[in-house]
């Protein structure tokens, strides 16, 4: 688990510092942009590979699910680390409904 959050991180800030290079140079580009260019089928006439039909609706998933694994992970790290900030117990946050309205402000 620790090399899998390793990898997901270094991958998510090398992303993230190559963002505003005009060359496509991240890993979730690479694989997003590989998958929508997957769907298309390319053809003139309508037929199997038309884009519509149970093989495009598979790819759409997939490539839903491949652009919010990010997203997921970079929550997940956010609100754990949110949730274990502690400042002189002054700015702790609770469970539900038991914060006061201090840290909740913060």
């Amino acid at each position: 688990l620790a090399v899998v959050c390793a990898f997901l991180t270094i991958t998510i800030v090398w992303s993230e510092l190559v963002l505003p290079l005009p060359v496509n140079l991240s890993p979730f580009g690479h694989i997003i942009s590989a998958m929508g260019s997957s769907k298309g089928g390319g053809n003139e006439e309508e037929g199997p590979g038309d884009g519509h039909g149970p093989e495009a609706s598979s790819v759409g998933s997939g490539l839903a699910l491949m652009a919010l694994l990010p997203y997921l992970y970079m929550s997940l790290c956010t609100y754990y680390s949110l949730f274990k900030f502690k400042l002189f117990g002054l700015l702790e946050l609770h469970g539900p409904q038991e914060s006061t309205p201090g840290p909740l402000l913060f």
